[in-house]
Parts: structure tokens; sequence; C-alpha cells
């Protein structure tokens, strides 16, 4: 089942936006956390398709297809699937020439070009906040399996104290603020404003739900996240590390996250599949996955919880003024991409549309090499010149 995200035609106006995202932002909260129902501890929440086959029908009218978990992968023919084989190596040959260690590209779930420049790309590294949206997935599975919930007033879990803000305007911060950008605090965790009412990228806030995660499931986000995550869809070479003092920049947090681009490209495809893998199994209920693929505030609607969102009517960017700037995040992009971005242009991207997962890594791309660069635009027209023509 992909995650079907409307045409660009029923994308709302700016002025629909405001008035729209208030008053559904609660609504979607609920049903997000409606899914606490039955639950079951971890990865044990899964459940069986009746046919037990591992590929499931998608809206292209293929089947899609889920790696298994001692490293093969099927591999598809561009030409096969609509691509434009000459203009696909154009494409990769772009990253190639812009600082990448390596590209992994799906289609359907099957690899469509795979490549790799060094050793880099094989071993794995920091991809910086695209960990990120990897936490948001791993609190999905946590609220799904009764250890949290994302109405949760943070102070519940961390203890009153954790910001700099006074105790009645930190009790207010929920854990949807910190998964929205949206707390109210600076980078110095003062209070600036309401939560919910204003979005800017805030790392040192977002870094109160790693401890948050461990002391509401109990567990290391290492065990957590081999359980639950890492495990049951075969990142094999996932794993949480300890960044050295000052090694990315001041306020990128201690913790970092390790992904090599074919487990990158695994959690892309857990995603398009709606948090479903092999035979079915559920590992991050796809209620909650709509939301947070959704508009999470009114004043970022390009922002969902700690997911990039394509073919909104306006974004904001990291560290740029609160203004919002016209038009969508990836002009050249599929409107219904989703992407986990990461400084140096780490990048997932996920596009419901064509079956597509695309991941890069690398050093930074071009002169910006915040989570959202000029990269990204100039590779997706570069991508899309090889797509198929719907």
């Amino acid at each position: 089942m992909s995650i079907w995200r409307g045409s660009p035609a029923e994308l709302p106006t700016s002025s629909a936006v405001e008035k729209d995202l208030g008053e559904t932002v609660s609504r979607r909260r609920l049903l997000a956390m409606g899914a606490i129902g039955a639950m079951g501890m971890l990865a044990g929440c899964g459940h069986t398709s009746d046919s037990g086959v591992p590929p499931t029908a998608v809206a292209t009218g293929g089947t899609r297809y889920f790696p298994s978990s001692d490293g093969s992968w099927q591999t598809v023919d561009p030409e096969a699937v609509g691509w434009r084989p000459e203009a696909l190596e154009t494409a990769v040959a772009y990253a190639g020439d812009r600082a990448a260690t390596g590209v992994v590209i799906l289609s359907g779930g099957r690899i469509l070009v795979e490549r790799s420049w060094g050793v880099a790309a094989r071993s794995g590294r920091d991809v910086a906040s695209v960990q990120k949206s990897v936490i948001s997935v791993l609190v999905g599975i946590a609220q799904q399996a009764g250890h949290l919930r994302v109405d949760d007033p943070v102070s519940r879990w961390l203890g009153a104290g954790w910001s700099h803000a006074e105790p009645a305007q930190e009790s207010k911060i929920l854990i949807h603020h910190l998964l929205s950008m949206s707390s109210g605090l600076d980078n110095g965790l003062r209070y600036s404003s309401p939560p919910g009412t204003q979005w800017a990228y805030n790392t040192p806030a977002y870094s109160n739900l790693l401890p948050l995660f461990e002391r509401a499931t109990g567990a290391s986000l290492t065990d957590f996240g081999q359980r639950a995550l890492f495990g049951p869809i075969g990142m094999s070479s996932a794993g949480w590390t300890s960044r050295r003092p000052r090694a990315a920049a001041p306020d990128a947090g201690s913790t970092g996250l390790r992904l090599t681009p074919r487990d990158m490209a695994r959690f892309g495809l857990l995603v398009l599949a709606s948090g479903t893998w092999a035979n079915g199994r559920n590992v991050c209920d796809a209620d909650y996955l709509r939301t947070a693929l959704s508009p999470s505030q009114p004043a970022n609607p390009s922002y969902g919880w700690l997911w990039w969102l394509n073919g909104k009517p306006s974004h904001q960017l990291p560290g740029a003024s609160p203004q919002p700037i016209d038009g969508p995040l990836v002009p050249n992009a599929p409107s219904d991409l989703v992407a986990a971005l990461g400084a140096l242009d780490q990048k997932i991207y996920v596009v419901p549309s064509l079956d597509l997962v695309v991941t890069r890594q690398g050093g930074p791309a071009g002169p910006r090499g915040e989570e959202v660069s000029s990269f990204d635009n100039a590779w997706w027209q570069t991508l899309m010149a090889a797509a198929p023509h719907r």
C-alpha cells in the first residue's frame, strides 16, 4: 500500500492552509493516537498477509518487492519500467560529480541503479539530520506499543527543568511539538513563543527526544532500534554513535546515526509501503505515518513530524528568517515527494506517485550544505528528465 498525497490540483491555496491546518492538526494527532488500541511489544506487533507472498500490489500496477535480510536484492532494468537509461546515467553522474559517495534508487522496491564512489558508501556514515526522520518512525513504533503518546508533556518523561523556560511555559510543550519543530523554544532552550504557534528548525530542542525516548521505552536507542526497526527490515549496518565534541555544527547534538545507502533505501521503502514490510508485517502504524507525513503546524506547511514535505504552497528553511518562502520545497520534484534530509546533503527521498525511493550520501554537493540545499532541486531536474512520463 503506497502513501497517496493527492494531485497538485488538490493542494490548498496559501490562504486556505493557515485556516485548514489550525482546524485539522489536532484531529490528525487524535487519529495517530487512536492506533494504540491493540498493540504488541516492540516489533512483535506484526501480522502476515493472507497470501504470505512478500511482494504487495502498488498503485503503479505492478508489485512491490522487499529485499531479504541476507543482503540479496533484486534489480530491475530501467527500460522495463519506463525509465530512460541514458538520462538516468546522466542523473547519477551528476550526483557523482558533486561529492556523492553512494546513490541507490529503487523502483517498486527493486534496485533501479546503485553506484558508489570510494569505500565510504559500503561502511556507512553519520547521516546527520536524516536521523530525525528515523526517530520520528521510532516514536510511532513506541506509541503503537503503548510506551508513550505524542500528546504527552515532555516533562512527564524528562522531569521539570529540562528547558530554560518557566515551569508553566515548559509544562505546555508536548512530544509532538518537538516532532514538529514548534516547541516555542530558541536554540538555548529559552522560551520564545507559545508551543505550536511558530516553526523554527531547532536541533537542541529536538535532541531531548532521544533521552525521552529511552526513558519512555525503558530501552536504549540501540536495543529498541535494532529490535523494532533495523532488524525487522534488514538495516544490518545501522548503529547509533557518539559524536566527538564539535565534530559537526555546535548545535548538531551528541548522538549520530550511521547508515549505508542501502540502509537508507530500506528505511525509505518502509515509509513508501506505509510502515509494512514483507508478508504484510506491520512495523510502524500507517495512521501515525500519514500524520507524520502531513503538515504539522500552520507556520511551515512543508514540515511534518521530522519529515520534509514537497508540493506545499510555501516553506521555511533551517536558519532562515521566519518569513515563509512562496512555492514548494523542491519545485522540480514530484509534488508528493517526502524527504529525510541531513547536513552535507545526506538524502532519502520517497515518491509514492513513482513508487520510488532515492538515497544519496557523501560530502556537500554545493555551496550550501544544510538539510535543504540547492542540490535537491538541481538533481531532481536531472532525475525527472529520466523518469517515466505519466
